[in-house]
């Protein structure tokens, strides 16, 4: 693809977004305003993001993790 034709593409989807986290956006909203127009007076209020699944973490963020758990473990250990 020619860098020129990769910009626009950039460029359109900075005005009309789309792919996986768009669509599970819409779906979010459309089972909140589902949820909102049947649930009790008095429960609490459910936005999209409630009913979105967590973003997969890479590589890099679980080895962190791992990692801050171990020194955490090593450090409750010593004392």
């Amino acid at each position: 693809m020619p860098a020129l034709h990769f910009h626009q593409w950039m460029k359109f989807y900075e005005l009309f977004p789309f792919g996986d986290m768009r669509d599970d956006w819409r779906m979010g909203t459309i089972g909140a305003i589902l949820i909102n127009s049947n649930r009790r007076q008095g429960s609490p209020a459910v936005g999209p993001a409630d009913l979105m699944l967590p973003v997969p973490k890479t590589k890099k963020q679980r080895e962190a993790e791992l990692r801050a758990s171990l020194r955490a473990a090593g450090k409750a250990k010593k004392r």
